[in-house]
C-alpha cells in the first residue's frame, strides 16, 4: 500500500493531500553517488521520447534505485 493512501485522508475516491500530510511524507537523504546517479538517469529519461525503447528499461533502473534509497535511509519529519 502506498504511504499517501494510508495517510492522507479519503474525499470519495480522491485523496486529499494538503500541507499537513505533505510535511509528514518521509524523504530520504540524498547524497554523493547515489544522488548524482538518480539525477542523471532522470535527465537522460526526460531526454528520450515516450516510445523509445530504452524508457522502460531506464524507468525501472530509476524505480530501484529509489526503492534502495528510501529502505536504505529514510528521515521522516515530525
Amino acid at each position: 500500500q502506498a504511504w499517501f493512501e494510508r495517510f492522507a485522508k479519503r474525499r470519495g475516491v480522491n485523496l486529499e493531500i494538503n500541507a499537513h500530510v505533505l510535511r509528514q511524507f518521509p524523504v530520504p537523504n540524498l547524497s554523493g553517488s547515489r544522488a548524482s546517479q538518480l539525477a542523471e538517469l532522470s535527465k537522460v529519461r526526460h531526454q528520450l521520447a515516450a516510445d523509445d525503447p530504452a524508457v522502460p528499461g531506464l524507468e525501472r533502473e530509476i524505480d530501484d534505485l529509489v526503492r534502495a534509497l528510501y529502505s536504505e535511509n529514510v528521515v521522516t519529519p515530525h
